[in-house]
């Protein structure tokens, strides 16, 4: 007899891996896990609340599915039922066979060739509750690598409004990959279309609305060589890759004082509700008090750990995510910085742009400081720095991915930065370099943010 599932999972594993030597994608192991794609899907319906699983299964495939359940799924065994779903051609042949005679209230469909950290129950409870929607999709922000390679969305007031499949030219900054339905939704499914991709553009054309729900982390899909190869090294070899977007890089140092930590972790918390979706990056530059990590880690902020003896500070943290990342825009900030309302600058789409959290004219500073300031500019060749141009506080800005690469060019992260009188140098040499490249210095409101200063070391000189 066929008991109702609530929350019913899904996992089509019957392709023929022909893009990877014939072996089933999903047995891929996990980096820094004990399990494969497989298993670790698995894992994710289960942390979802699904009451039963369904893998798909060929003849071929059955093999590596009932090696993967038995060795890595004993605890959760009896909630997954490998089912045949015969020679199959496409993911939606697939996806109807293995829904037959199955009678459920929700599924949520993943993909095991894929990877992502998790999925939210967020999409899922608001779908189950909403009677006029049939499914929604669990979306991320999509690297350049990735264009014309997965399925893109263009989305606009909570619902998704166009999708395209693999299209080189399609500059739609979000793809998709997973999905939540009810059974109303199984009309749509049409066994010769390739995936449900296009099952949920027949919901559209419906004229009927698909929500989505903005995953933090990345996407990976790992069914070639190249994809998983980029899942290998994310983080772990400086590799550099390109978010369709903005990233937020976040420099940040704090002291022993627990008082410091907690006025940090409330501007961190209060940075991603500014940026509820964007990628954010921390960096700790050699921080004495570490409680802020987890904090960083629940906000799904990207943690770096900068350990360079050399380039530390504000513009040693942005070396070292920008050896990671890049962006269509990037946020450059210290980790004390508390934003009241998001960031709105005016940079021109087209050309470098730049604009600073702050600047000071005519600024003063020491003969021993003047002298270091140029010996910066001059390592690099550009020229002499005038005593009275403006400085950008706190070395703060917001920047478009022309003004950042020709500041890659030109070699401002290349200089040394191993103390605090480097600091107070680059913000002005960062000034002189703004006044070069664009003819002036622009700032932000300044009733969008409060800095907090947090006392570290003796003031330079």
């Amino acid at each position: 007899m066929n008991i109702e599932s609530k929350t019913l999972g899904i996992l089509p594993c019957a392709g023929t891996a022909s893009r990877l030597f014939h072996l089933p994608k999903f047995m891929l192991p996990c980096k820094d896990e004990s399990q494969s794609l497989l298993s670790h899907w698995a894992r994710i319906l289960v942390d979802l609340g699904c009451d039963k699983i369904i893998i798909g299964a060929s003849t071929i495939s059955k093999v590596f599915i009932d090696h993967v359940v038995h060795t890595q799924l004993v605890e959760i065994s009896d909630m997954i039922h490998v089912k045949m779903v015969g020679d199959t051609t496409t993911m939606n042949e697939t996806v109807i066979s293995m829904l037959q005679n199955e009678t459920y209230q929700i599924a949520i469909l993943g993909m095991a060739d894929t990877h992502v950290l998790k999925l939210s129950p967020t999409l899922l409870e608001s779908i189950r509750s909403d009677d006029a929607t049939t499914v929604g999709a669990y979306l991320w922000n999509i690297r350049n690598s990735q264009v014309g390679k997965i399925g893109q969305v263009d989305i606009s007031d909570g619902t998704i409004r166009e999708i395209l499949d693999k299209d080189p030219s399609c500059a739609f900054r979000y793809g998709w990959g997973a999905i939540v339905f009810k059974p109303s939704f199984e009309r749509h499914l049409v066994k010769d279309q390739l995936h449900v991709g296009y099952s949920m553009l027949s919901v559209l054309n419906d004229h009927a609305k698909v929500p989505y729900e903005i995953m933090h982390g990345q996407y990976f899909d790992c069914g070639t060589m190249g994809g998983y190869a980029e899942y290998l090294h994310y983080l772990t070899t400086p590799q550099v890759i390109h978010i369709k977007g903005t990233i937020v890089i976040v420099a940040v140092y704090v002291n022993h004082d627990a008082r410091n930590c907690e006025l940090l972790c409330k501007c961190l918390t209060q940075l991603r509700v500014v940026f509820p979706c964007e990628m954010i990056v921390t960096v700790d530059n050699n921080s004495l008090n570490n409680a802020w990590h987890e904090t960083a880690r629940a906000l799904n902020m990207e943690l770096l750990i900068n350990n360079s003896e050399t380039h530390r500070y504000e513009m040693g943290a942005y070396r070292l995510a920008l050896q990671h990342f890049r962006a269509d825009e990037y946020v450059c900030i210290q980790g004390t910085m508390f934003l009241h309302t998001p960031i709105r600058a005016s940079l021109d789409p087209h050309n470098p742009d730049a604009t600073s959290f702050g600047r000071l004219d005519g600024l003063h500073w020491s003969v021993a400081g003047r002298e270091l300031i140029q010996t910066l500019l001059s390592s690099i060749g550009l020229g002499d720095y005038s005593p009275e141009g403006p400085l950008v506080l706190w070395c703060c800005f917001v920047c478009n991915h022309p003004f950042m690469s020709d500041m890659l060019r030109s070699g401002m992260f290349d200089l040394i930065s191993p103390t605090k009188n480097h600091s107070c140098a680059f913000e002005r040499a960062l000034g002189f370099y703004m006044n070069l490249k664009l003819g002036q210095v622009k700032c932000l409101d300044q009733s969008i943010f409060t800095k907090h200063f947090l006392a570290q070391e003796s003031p330079c000189i």
